[in-house]
């Protein structure tokens, strides 16, 4: 036998309900304009738009090929990171040098003049306790390669 209160149907959710859900997100999300505006001129890469509009990175593809926006190359989606380099940060959308950071590099560069490997200019500045991009990371050698082929190439 049934319990009387799982036959009532008042307390399941009315259809209005599960569309107003946090989880639904309508379509208006992948129309021409708002993928051109997202895509093209924010500089978005396909998994950005993908948690923003809560759809998969296929359909997101699917639908700018739709609309006959053109899909950036894998070497063009790289010019386009959505982290800055070490040195500098965004400010109300356009790319800042970052003062204290710039100190790091000068000092980095210099070293490098010196005579010092990677690994004892990586080792220096975990001794002088100087942050990384990341805060709190370790300085690596790697991290200093990349530096130093970007600002002493």
């Amino acid at each position: 036998m049934v319990p009387q209160s799982c036959t009532k149907t008042n307390h399941l959710p009315t259809p209005e309900l599960v569309i107003n859900s946090s989880l639904y997100k309508p379509n208006i999300l992948l129309d021409k304009d708002y993928l051109y505006q997202k895509y093209t001129v924010e500089g978005l890469n396909l998994c950005q738009l993908a948690r923003l509009t809560n759809t998969c990175r296929t359909t997101l593809r699917d639908n700018l090929i739709k609309h006959g926006i053109e899909i950036r190359s894998k070497v063009n989606q790289k010019k386009l990171q959505s982290h800055n380099r070490y040195g500098q940060h965004r400010r109300k959308g356009q790319t800042v040098d970052k003062k204290v950071e710039q100190k790091t590099i000068n000092a980095i560069i210099e070293m490098r003049k010196s005579g010092m490997s990677l690994r004892s200019i990586a080792k220096t500045l975990d001794q002088l306790k100087i942050p990384t991009k990341t805060q709190g990371k370790k300085w690596q050698y790697e991290m200093v390669r990349k530096i130093l082929n970007i600002f002493y190439a």
